[in-house]
């Protein structure tokens, strides 16, 4: 199905399809972005496409690929996404080639610490070389921006124009690994002459709308986009200190110090979840209370921006608002280790998912 196809079939069933678009923002993007995802689903949206950057690629596909809500959470919570970028180097190593982050990006350094071939693995397993209708994922090169979608993959040129790579779908794992290859950090990956990285690194920004429009010919008034914004650890006086010493006060050494993010304008909207803290984004070994927190994070923040953009209300969606406010109860109690996971995944799924999951065993 051709993308002008795909948009009109979704015109057909509602006057307005929405764009999705999930954007960066490392393990906070994964998890916050799952639970946008649990919300979207419950107010049964019509998606015509589904977009996906860095860190937001991950929750993009999950969604596109019509995983149940169930095994879509458990992947997210029981998965060791720093276990899918092995390192190359001892921790040493590591932690500088982290605080110097900035300086590879700007370089576009192709060598990191890690690799992403078992990213890719694991991926291109989930998908069994199937390549979801709605999905699109953003990576970039040295000249421009690559676009991955079902129709293949095209490069649109920092100079103008396009041009196509592959008129066919290449595999999910490969799409995923290049829109999350940090430069310095993880390894570039190669593709057709290029060396594709991080997809939030171009022109259009850390969660980018622009494709919306320049790929699919969709106005931005159709655009719902998901931006966890910039990571608290920039507001630490240590790291503010850090870029100082290290990259100075222009943006030639580093590039800018904040990321460029989307706005309201030409009637799209923007989901923006609270800060989420305790950990930076790159950090992805957090236990099951710092998942779910971040995931009730991005569902509250959703329900909140849809009902006010007037896509959900009260008297439809029930159960969204019972959940909703089972929630924030929840964040505002005293609950803290298995109890509240337990709590929290009785307000989704009835009873704790492990239950679930064991029960479907026997």
């Amino acid at each position: 199905m051709s993308n002008d196809n795909l948009l009109e079939s979704s015109d057909r069933t509602q006057k307005k399809a929405i764009n999705l678009v999930f954007g960066s923002g490392g393990s906070k993007a994964i998890l916050a972005g799952v639970g946008a995802i649990l919300a979207i689903k419950e107010a049964d949206l019509n998606i015509a496409t589904i977009g996906g950057v860095s860190g937001g690629s991950i929750p993009a596909y999950l969604f596109a690929s019509g995983m149940a809500v169930r095994p879509m959470v458990h992947e997210v919570l029981t998965v060791d996404f720093m276990s899918m970028v092995r390192p190359k180097t001892g921790l040493f190593r590591r932690l500088w080639a982290l605080l110097n982050k900035q300086h590879h990006e700007k370089r576009r350094t192709r060598e990191g610490v890690y690799t992403w071939y078992d990213l890719k693995a694991h991926f291109d397993m989930l998908s069994n070389d199937q390549w979801p209708e709605r999905l699109y994922l953003i990576a970039c090169c040295d000249h421009g921006q690559i676009i991955f979608d079902g129709q293949g993959v095209t490069k649109y040129k920092d100079i103008g124009g396009k041009e196509i790579l592959d008129p066919e779908a290449e595999s999910v794992g490969l799409a995923i690994s290049a829109s999350c290859a940090v430069p310095g950090i993880i390894d570039l990956v190669p593709y057709n002459g290029e060396w594709l990285f991080d997809g939030a690194l171009g022109t259009d920004g850390v969660c980018p709308v622009a494709p919306v429009t320049r790929h699919y010919r969709q106005p931005q008034s159709t655009v719902v986009a998901f931006d966890v914004g910039e990571d608290p650890i920039k507001s630490a006086r240590w790291f503010r200190l850090w870029w100082q010493l290290s990259c100075g006060r222009g943006d030639d050494t580093c590039g800018p110090f904040y990321g460029s993010h989307p706005d309201e304008s030409q009637g799209r909207i923007i989901i923006n979840p609270p800060p989420i803290r305790g950990y930076h984004a790159l950090k992805f070994n957090l236990n099951r209370n710092q998942k779910w927190v971040a995931i009730i994070t991005g569902f509250m923040a959703t329900v909140d921006r849809l009902e006010k953009a007037g896509l959900i209300n009260d008297g439809e969606q029930i159960k969204l608002f019972n959940q909703y406010d089972a929630c924030k109860e929840l964040l505002d109690g005293k609950l803290t280790g298995l109890k509240f996971t337990r709590a929290v995944e009785k307000i989704f799924f009835g009873e704790p998912l492990l239950m679930q999951l064991n029960k479907k065993k026997k």
